[in-house]
This record gives structure tokens, sequence and C-alpha cells, in this order.
């Protein structure tokens, strides 16, 4: 008897085996080009994704749906709920092309439950990858934003405008200040939770540091809404996941010096100054004001966020269990 051919229920074959590490091999490296290109060309960046999730389709195993069921349920949810609600919404034509649009909201978690089969230690690789990939992105915009204030001639002061920070800062990437900042937010608290993991002294020296640099890249990126989540889930979120005195001094150094280092750039800038206490004092007061040349009249007012949440409760209290349709907005 073949004994290649010897082998016990649920086990694979050494052929099998074979291949299903070529295959494992090449979806690792393209997760790791996906998370390594986020910050880089979304053309190249989506092309990648659709090569995974293409190499997931040769590993689905159907004891995996069994096994995951919940979570694709949890992860898929969103999706059937505006598939569901695409039924009665008053604009069909828009509700099928957001619905096609957002497909990806329903195949990769699908995909990734049903077909990706890595170890932790090849997860753990890919958050790495991911760090280090949006490290260098924020040490190279730091570079481009440091070499011209030194050709400027200007003051600190001078330079910490608008025409220097938020969109500004991110245009030689060519990417939205916002969607980097998110970036940059997952690598800091990737960073964090490699500083509370156990390991060497110098790699966690290096990742302190690192996250210093990613913290001042928040800080010039000036998204407020990232900014503030980010100091939620520090100071509200990550304590409850603390088991040891270390970790606690950890997590209050890393705090503190976050918000130092948030405190020396809106004192220095009067441009983030201005977005973190008028401006968002303004957006978020429910006083009317009317221009006379806009075209824009709602009951409340303006075009600000809180005009938006007036009108978005408006329809929550006309419809506030089946909303008003997918593609109605």
């Amino acid at each position: 008897m073949d004994t290649q051919q010897i082998t016990k229920a649920g086990e694979w074959l050494p052929s099998e085996n074979r291949n299903r590490r070529i295959l494992v091999g090449v979806q690792i490296a393209l997760l790791w080009a996906f998370v390594c290109t986020l910050t880089l060309d979304q053309k190249m960046n989506s092309t990648i994704l659709f090569g995974v999730l293409f190499s997931l389709l040769f590993s689905i195993q159907k004891r995996n749906l069994v096994s995951y069921w919940t979570h694709i349920l949890v992860f898929c949810s969103i999706y059937f709920a505006q598939l569901i609600s695409s039924i009665y919404s008053a604009n069909t034509h828009e509700s099928g092309f957001v619905l096609e649009k957002q497909m990806t909201m329903l195949f990769i978690p699908l995909m990734f439950f049903l077909g990706l089969n890595i170890q932790h230690r090849h997860f753990l690789f890919l958050l790495r990858a991911f760090y280090f990939s949006v490290l260098g992105i924020c040490l190279y915009l730091i570079g481009v934003s440091a070499e011209q204030f030194y050709h400027s001639g200007l003051e600190i002061k001078e330079w910490f405008v608008g025409d220097n920070l938020y969109h500004a800062f991110s245009k030689p990437i060519d990417m939205h200040a916002i969607f980097l900042s998110l970036y940059v937010a997952l690598a800091f608290f990737v960073g964090l939770n490699w500083l509370l993991a156990k390991g060497q002294l110098w790699k966690k020296i290096i990742v302190f540091v690192s996250n210093i640099v990613l913290v001042f890249t928040l800080a010039f990126l000036s998204s407020r809404v990232v900014i503030i989540s980010v100091l939620a889930v520090l100071f509200l979120v990550f304590p409850f996941f603390m088991a040891s005195l270390r970790q606690r001094l950890i997590l209050m150094t890393g705090g503190f010096l976050t918000l130092l280092i948030f405190y020396f750039v809106i004192k220095e800038s009067s441009f983030i100054s201005d977005r973190f206490l008028n401006k968002t004092n303004d957006e978020v007061k429910m006083t009317s004001f009317l221009r006379p040349y806009s075209t824009y009249n709602p009951i409340n007012g303006g075009a600000t966020r809180a005009d938006r949440w007036y009108c978005a409760l408006e329809l929550i209290r006309e419809k506030p269990l089946t909303g008003h349709g997918t593609g109605s907005e």
C-alpha cells in the first residue's frame, strides 16, 4: 500500500499539505503587499486586494462556515440590513448603485472567514508590516514638511498654519488627511499593544520612539474626530485591559506624552487651536444663520454639523425603526 495516501480523517495528504503551504505563502505575500500599500496608490492597493480575494477562492473550507457562522453573520449584517432596506427605498436606482459599490462589506468578511487560514505569528507579521509601512509614510511626510520649513525661513508659529498642515501635510502622497489619520491611529494602537507585550527592551525603545512620531503626525494632520477618538480609547478603553502595574505605568507614560505633544502642537499653531476650539464650538451650536447669497435654506440654519444632526434627528423621528431605505440619502 502506498504510505503517501494513508491519512487520518481531517488531515492533509503530503502533496495536499505542500500545495496548501504554497497557497498560504502566496496569500501572506499578497496580504503583506496589501497592508504595505494602504497609504500609497489606491488603484494598486485595490488590485492587490482583488488578488487576495481571488486566492481565497482556492482555500475555502465548508467547515469554516460552521466554525465562524456567528462571526460572518455579525460582520455581514450591515450589508444585509442595507439589502433589506433597499426593498422599500424611494430611489431604487440609487439603492442598486449603493449595494453594488458596497459589496466588499459582504464579500471581504465572507471570504476571509471561509478561506483564510493563517497562524498567529503570520497575523503578527502582517500587523507589524502595516505598522512600519505607516511609520515610513509618516517619516517621509515629516521630512518633506521639515525641508519646506527649513527653506521657508519662518518661525515655528508662522509655519504651523493651514497652508502647511491638515490636507497640505498629506498632499505629497495625495491622500485625504482624515483617511490617513485613521491609518496612523490604528498603527499607534498596534505599537502601544507591542509595548505592553513581553519582548526585548531595545525593540520597545524603537517602538516607543516610533509611536511619538505617529502622534506628531496625527497632530499635523489635525483631524479632530480622530484625535478625540484616540484620546478616548487611550484613557477610557485601554485601561480595562491592563493586567499589571508595569502595563499601567507604560500606558500612563504613553498617555502623558501623547497629551504633551498635542498640547505643544496646539499651543504653537493658531490654525490647530482655532480648529479644536473656535470651529468646534461653532459647528456644534444650533444657531440660526443664513447667508443672503446661499441656496441652502434649512429650518435651523446653515451647513454646520449641528444642522445636519438636527435634520437627521427629524428623519429618524419619522421612521425610527425602518429608516428611509438604502439609496435615499
